[in-house]
């Protein structure tokens, strides 16, 4: 399965991380007009670092070229099989399996054992080697909800199949980038994280001064989002409670995952509180709660009686401290949550002592250091906003160095540490046997 070194596909490989690197994924595409959209999920893929190839049934040659998948991947499309053991062979060499776009006919024959094409005798091949195996179905919404393609999917489901739904509050197929960061976060751990609720901000609070500007900071949300990702590709529950971030356009729908907004410290607070109560309401497995937002510290004293500031006057402000959310909830939940902190500073010298305070004042279990920036500070830190960050782990036992990576594989670094530390033998729920 090797690409030749000419390929122009090569330029594209990792470009965006090395989180699939060595892996060996087989695409599988059904007749769905959906399916122009898998030649970016495979380059997605490839610039994860996937060696990718495809799989067509004979419908999907109608919708779309295998000319166009070969020049996509650099690989020759599967398009037949000769009736030997090529699907047995085919099994063994992949470490993945992923049907997307699969038709509700696709569906049903996978689900019922018929073999009478090579995608699905492929795909039955697959789960007889225990490959990972995933699948996302497309075809219009109605049919999607009829009983029996949901019996299918139940079946399937049963069957070991990893499943992701297309985005049916805007009637469209995932988007390539989410999909292959679903492989990238599982594909080794699978849904590790299953029957546990993870409760996770992001993005910034902000305070007004007056009626119209507030003290805020740069934080992106991005940390939390990749957080909340990750979590839910791995089976739990997620909430993911946002302040200001620029990620509307990027928010998907998936199923496990809710996002909710709040602008302020109070707002973030009450929001976290109901999510808290609700989640220790419904399991006797504690919640985990990760603070990976940036509220902000200060407030003014007492807004401007006159309401909007004048800017052509100086302005004194005498500025408060603001409540600390994840201490009032600490006071509040005790050792029924597990409280996951986030700090941010500009100088890398005092990282871990500000950590290891912040652990102790605000009554974390675990804190992770972030040696971060806005628009100045030192040439080694990371302006906020970036795709990447580096991490340092503190707790009471020590420091742990995570390095600087992408912040999906950061979120999955630091999910591994929660899970290996606080949810190993509490009862774990999850596929992977502990």
């Amino acid at each position: 399965m090797m690409v030749s070194k000419h390929h122009p596909v090569n330029e594209i490989r990792r470009i965006k991380g090395d989180m699939l690197l060595g892996k060996r994924i087989l695409l599988g595409v059904s007749a769905s007009t959906a399916c122009y959209k898998t030649v970016d999920l495979a380059r997605e893929l490839i610039k994860l670092g996937a060696e990718v190839k495809v799989a067509l049934t004979r419908e999907a040659l109608k919708y779309i070229s295998p000319d166009l998948f070969h020049w996509a991947t650099g690989q020759e499309p599967i398009l037949e099989l000769s009736g030997e053991t090529e699907h047995v062979q085919v099994a063994k060499a992949f470490h993945a399996l992923l049907i997307a776009p699969a038709t509700v006919n696709i569906v049903a024959k996978i689900a019922n054992g018929i073999a009478d094409e090579p995608l699905s005798l492929i795909a039955l091949s697959a789960q007889a080697y225990n490959l990972k195996r995933y699948i996302i179905p497309s075809a219009h919404i109605k049919l999607l909800r009829t009983p029996q393609h949901k019996e299918n999917m139940d079946k399937l489901t049963r069957f070991g199949w990893y499943q992701l739904e297309p985005d049916l509050e805007r009637y469209r197929f995932p988007d390539p980038e989410i999909v292959a960061w679903w492989l990238a976060s599982t594909i080794d751990r699978g849904e590790d994280l299953r029957g546990y609720k993870f409760i996770v901000t992001g993005g910034a609070t902000a305070s007004y001064i007056d009626e119209i500007r507030m003290i805020t900071n740069p934080s992106s949300g991005k940390m939390g989002f990749m957080l909340g990702l990750a979590s839910t590709f791995r089976g739990a529950i997620s909430e993911v409670v946002l302040g200001y971030t620029d990620l509307e356009r990027s928010l998907p729908s998936l199923r496990g995952l809710a996002f909710k907004r709040a602008y302020t410290n109070h707002e973030m607070l009450k929001l976290l509180r109901e999510a808290v109560s609700k989640a220790i309401s419904e399991s006797s497995l504690p919640p985990v709660v990760i603070m990976a937002a940036a509220p902000t510290d200060f407030k003014a004293k007492q807004l401007n009686p006159q309401g909007k500031l004048d800017s052509e006057k100086t302005v004194s402000l005498t500025l408060i401290p603001e409540v600390k959310i994840a201490k009032a909830l600490k006071e509040e939940f005790k050792d029924n949550i597990i409280l996951i902190g986030f700090t941010a500073h500009p100088q890398r010298e005092d990282l871990i002592e500000i950590a290891r305070a912040k652990l102790r004042a605000r009554g974390f279990d675990l804190i992770f250091a972030n040696h971060a920036r806005g628009h100045s500070g030192g040439e080694s830190a990371i302006t906020f906003g970036s795709q990447t960050s580096e991490l340092i782990m503190v707790s009471e036992s020590g420091v742990k160095e995570l390095g600087r990576h992408h912040k999906l594989i950061l979120a999955n670094l630091v999910l591994d540490e929660v899970r290996e530390i606080f949810l190993r033998g509490r009862g774990d729920r999850g596929e992977e046997a502990i």
